[in-house]
């Protein structure tokens, strides 16, 4: 099954000029889709906008940016649209951000470094999973709990409730 877990839709994201007062797009259009179980790199040059589009996944932007179009779709929810304290129970729990550059002595990662971080991401993602698993098992509980309480309650008024009549039409105990 291929489950559709993030999509961006002509993302823009504009910064405020220095000497200007105005605003710069420094990201504009920029379309991705990511599916359940894949793992997706951006690259490009140094200040192309990829670590400025990653943070943009979890709703955030560096100081004097803003998103200002676009869509920023996870699992169907436009993060752009729900409330900063909304965008923060995301965070961590259902989405992250891993942003990997060179190493501290200037060298490209390796491709073993670069296998270890799909791994930590493959982790990561399962214990979200499994997170969520849990989380749908507890409201589950609690609905079955409210289903079994409602059908010990009907059960109840149809025991207070039943009469037993004979051919005289007596009531029978």
């Amino acid at each position: 099954m291929n489950v559709e877990i993030l999509r961006m839709e002509s993302l823009r994201i504009e910064a405020r000029a220095e000497h200007e007062g105005s605003r710069k797009a420094i990201v504009d259009g920029v379309d991705l889709l990511l599916h359940r179980g894949e793992v997706l790199g951006l690259i490009g040059e140094s200040g192309a906008g990829k670590s400025t589009i990653g943070l943009a996944t979890l709703g955030y932007t560096r100081p004097g940016c803003s998103i200002t179009g676009g869509k920023i779709l996870f699992e169907g929810v436009d993060l752009r649209r729900l409330s900063p304290d909304q965008r923060r129970r995301l965070r961590g729990r259902r989405i992250a951000y891993v942003g990997v550059s060179r190493t501290e002595t200037g060298e490209f990662l390796s491709s073993d470094d670069v296998e270890l971080i799909i791994t930590l991401a493959n982790y990561v993602g399962i214990a979200i999973e499994n997170a969520n698993l849990m989380q749908s098992l507890q409201s589950k509980v609690v609905e079955n709990e409210r289903l079994k309480e409602f059908s010990e309650n009907i059960v109840e008024s149809i025991n207070v409730g039943v009469l037993a009549v004979d051919l005289d039409d007596r009531v029978e105990s």
